[in-house]
């Protein structure tokens, strides 16, 4: 018995130690990779963060300029350990599910279009937030309940560090079984985020003045929508207006297709699988977001590549993913191989559009044949 609780320490160690040297590894500042973290390193370095723009702006409120600052010195480094962590922590929770087929549908979503691929890449802390809380959603989901606990604290440094983070709380009302108990923690999390925003607010103004005119640049000015359905609309309009509407209309359109999914679930009349519940919960809540960048697209991916795993009829949903995976190599065919690219219909060369048809297509396969009742 001795032997194999020193063996477990020792594992245990092992892995800690191995994720420290390869997180150490892949942070270097001259790498090629990582451009966001670059962009973090470099405005912090100038007098006013929230002016940087190159390589990219800083969007973070004043409570992760003051968390990174504290790290500067080796920022990169530090980070770059935190997310080989993440992925890590996140790959172990994933390994656990009991799911068909469960790591070709995350390689699938990782390689589809280059989803998951860019949005690794870009070293962005959203990936280190997204991968933590999924995986402790789905562990929670599992039955483990020390995952339950930290789920609300991992959404609320979530929210610190991005607000728009604090939707993630809408997870406990799926996860909790107390809808009061849910509530309640959700409420807490969000007083105490929103508390310390606004003693930045009253303490800090000129700092969260100029955090909130970089965001209001970015989107207002700039019409920056990212990589959702809003930032899809700019394709055809420049109005704010016409982006907020697309936004409304999708997260209403994934909303629906995600309860008609769960209530193919219902209509088994045996439980639903607590995984497929909360990956779909994740997938609306991510949807919710009216400026959705690409890790976070990749995220609501992977959740729904969980529910499409569990589907009730798996080889329709294999062959969706097959016209999915066709269909992002299109725009890629065309930037290599065609000799006048330009010449292309602009909706034939655009990632983002094949992107959103091929988590669409999965989400329309899933609301139509719904999952396996859990074992």
């Amino acid at each position: 018995m001795r032997s194999s609780v020193s063996e477990a320490t020792v594992w245990r160690i092992v892995a800690v130690l191995s994720v420290v040297e390869a997180g150490a590894y892949v942070g270097t500042e001259t790498a090629r990779y990582f451009w966001d973290l670059t962009a973090y390193v470099q405005a912090l370095d100038t007098d006013y963060p929230w002016r940087f723009e190159d390589p990219y702006p800083f969007l973070y409120p004043p409570f992760a300029a003051d968390l990174f600052t504290l790290a500067r010195s080796h920022l990169f480094e530090l980070l770059s350990i935190a997310y080989v962590a993440a992925i890590a922590f996140f790959l172990a929770a994933f390994a656990q599910l009991n799911v068909p087929r469960r790591f070709e549908w995350l390689f699938a979503i990782t390689a589809m279009g280059g989803l998951g691929v860019v949005s690794l890449l870009s070293g962005n802390i959203a990936i280190l937030l997204n991968l933590t809380v999924l995986a402790l959603a789905l562990q929670a989901a599992m039955g483990k309940p020390t995952a339950l606990q930290l789920l609300p604290i991992a959404i609320g440094v979530g929210a610190l560090i991005k607000p728009q983070f604090a939707l993630y709380l809408g997870l406990l009302l799926v996860l909790e079984r107390s809808r009061k108990a849910a509530v309640m923690k959700a409420l807490a999390v969000g007083f105490a985020v929103a508390g310390v925003h606004t003693l930045y607010m009253l303490f800090r103004p000129d700092d969260w003045n100029e955090y909130v005119q970089a965001v209001v640049k970015r989107t207002v000015v700039e019409k920056d929508f990212a990589w959702g359905p809003a930032g899809f609309m700019k394709q055809f309009s420049d109005s704010s207006g016409a982006a907020f509407a697309a936004y409304l209309v999708a997260l209403l359109l994934v909303s629906a297709l995600a309860h008609a999914a769960w209530q193919k679930f219902v209509r088994t009349r045996q439980p639903v699988p607590g995984v497929a519940l909360v990956s779909l919960a994740f997938v609306v809540l991510t949807f919710a977001n009216p400026r959705m960048p690409l890790y976070d697209l990749y995220a609501a991916a992977i959740a729904l590549s969980v529910c499409c795993a569990l589907a009730g009829r798996t080889s329709g949903l294999a062959w969706v993913l097959v016209l999915a995976l066709s269909i992002n190599l299109i725009p890629w065919s065309i930037a290599n191989f065609a000799r006048v690219p330009s010449a292309w219909p602009w909706w034939l060369q655009h990632l983002q559009i094949t992107h959103l048809l091929g988590i669409g297509g999965l989400l329309v396969a899933l609301s139509r044949v719904g999952c396996r009742p859990a074992d």
